[in-house]
Parts: C-alpha cells; sequence; structure tokens
C-alpha cells in the first residue's frame, strides 16, 4: 500500500522518478522481517503481540538502515528506511523520497487507529516541503483508487 501511494505522490506532487518512490515505499520496513522471522525462535516473544509490536516499533528502522547498507543500497533509500518515522524531520532541503514515504505511511493508516491518524497532519514538515495539504492528500486516495489498485496487484502475484 505505502509503495503504490509513494508511486502516485511522486508521479503528482514532485519530479522524483514515481519508480524510485514505490521502491522506497516497498522497502521502508524491510527491519521489521528480520525481528518477525527470529521472534519465531523466541516463543514467548511470538505469543507477546503487545511485546513484539513494541520491539518493532523501536527496532525496526536501525535493523532496516543496517540492512539496506549492508546490501550497498543508495543512500537516499537507506535515508528512507531510517527516518520514516520520523514525522518531525525537516532537513531543510527540497522534497525527497523519505518525504514521500511520510505521507504515504501516513495515508496507509487511514482507517485505522493507528496513533498517527491522531496527529495534526498540517504539522509535520513533509506535507510543508511536497506543497501538499493533508485534505489534499488524502484525496489522491481518491482520484487514485483504481491505479493504488493496479499497483497492489502487481505485487500480489
Amino acid at each position: 500500500n505505502v509503495a503504490a501511494l509513494s508511486h502516485v505522490i511522486a508521479r503528482e506532487y514532485t519530479s522524483i522518478k514515481a519508480d524510485e518512490a514505490m521502491l522506497a515505499g516497498l522497502i521502508h520496513d524491510i527491519g521489521k522481517l528480520p525481528i518477525l522471522e527470529y521472534s519465531e525462535l523466541i516463543p514467548e516473544l511470538a505469543e507477546n503481540e503487545q511485546a513484539l509490536n513494541k520491539i518493532l516499533t523501536v527496532l525496526h528502522a536501525k535493523v532496516g538502515t543496517m540492512t539496506l547498507k549492508a546490501w550497498k543500497f543508495p543512500v537516499d533509500l537507506v535515508k528512507v528506511a531510517s527516518e520514516h518515522e520520523n514525522l518531525e524531520r525537516d532537513p531543510g532541503t527540497e522534497a525527497d523520497l523519505t518525504d514521500i514515504v511520510i505521507i504515504a505511511n501516513l495515508l496507509s493508516h487511514i482507517g485505522t487507529d493507528h496513533p498517527h491518524t491522531k496527529l495534526d497532519w498540517s504539522e509535520i514538515p513533509a506535507f510543508q516541503r511536497l506543497a501538499l495539504t493533508p485534505e489534499e492528500s488524502i484525496s489522491i486516495l481518491n482520484d487514485a483508487r483504481e491505479e493504488i489498485t493496479e499497483i497492489k496487484q502487481l505485487f500480489s502475484m
């Protein structure tokens, strides 16, 4: 979902390549995979959803950063894994892949009771760097619903 949203946001609101944004959306939570895999080795952890979610929240960005560095991914993509949870991130530069993924990640939580849905999105710097209001970003979901569905179907094959 984040990959599809990132693709649409990049294409419609930035000069960043949409395919690169889609890749960034795909890998932004890559650090969760090894944590989940190793949690299966510790039954007490695998059975304790609350504890596992806390570990995922705290560690996935660090593990993702280490993983992408080890795989020699470009710095911009490593930054996505490292900084996508930092909603106050404001590097003082033009919009980048991390901004796109931050917004796509927020949009992916609409309709859930994720803590990010309770925040004032107008205060999140990524929106200002993309010259996009939270309301406009939500309209992305409606305007590109069909395209997002098609992209998601590509990944489910």
